[in-house]
């Protein structure tokens, strides 16, 4: 047995050109899952959707409930189905051009700057804190790029696009800090921090690699 698909591609989407609005949503669902085995053309499948969803806006709370389930269902097959999930990467070297996964919207970032301390003129310690940061957003463009540099050391300070994680030295302060182009910002103790520059704790903490966790949300 053979089956003519393009007759009924070619009669599926006489039928949707034929819609004036009168059509009830029993009927439109149907059509649509005509339409589905038919192969029709994006143009046709743009019309069909649109008259469905003006019969689920005409719906009120006194619709029948079997129709509001209609329409329901119609409308689920014409909404795009997005799969959302996290893709995390390590960076340990920099690059001038980090590539950005397709379809991702975000990009959290985690690092640490180093931390030191160091003898000054009159036989002191003077301590050089380090900032770093969790999850900290920064804005992405899917399937582009990004510059990374990454730091090394108790000195190591990091850059991913305009966001850069200071060590206290690299900024010319006792304290790390965090910027982002160029504007200080606060440590907030939920995603930017610092480590005190009047101890030793963090003394001879050394710059960590840089964590990319990439929100992705991918049309399925």
């Amino acid at each position: 047995m053979s089956f003519d698909l393009a007759q009924l591609k070619t009669n599926v989407e006489t039928l949707i050109a034929a819609l004036d609005g009168s059509q009830d949503i029993e009927y439109l669902l149907s059509l649509q899952k005509a339409a589905f085995g038919a192969g029709v053309s994006v143009t046709n499948q743009n019309l069909l959707d649109a008259r469905i969803q003006t019969a689920a806006d005409a719906q009120t709370s006194s619709t029948d409930i079997e129709d509001i389930l209609l329409a329901n269902k119609a409308m689920a097959a014409t909404q795009a189905v997005i799969n959302t999930y996290f893709d995390t990467k390590t960076v340990l070297t920099s690059n001038g051009n980090y590539p950005v996964p397709s379809h991702a919207t975000k990009c959290f970032v985690s690092c640490t700057a180093g931390s030191s301390r160091h003898i000054n003129g009159v036989g002191a310690y003077v301590y050089f804190g380090g900032a770093y940061v969790v999850e900290f957003e920064i804005g992405v463009s899917a399937g582009g790029t990004i510059n990374i540099e990454v730091g090394s050391g108790t000195a190591g300070t990091h850059v991913v696009g305009a966001l850069q994680v200071f060590n206290g030295i690299a900024s010319n302060s006792n304290s790390g800090i965090t910027r982002v182009a160029g504007v200080v910002q606060s440590t907030n103790g939920a995603t930017v921090f610092a480590v005190p520059n009047t101890s030793a704790i963090g003394v001879g903490l050394s710059a960590s690699d840089i964590s990319l966790k990439f929100l992705i949300e991918e049309p399925v």
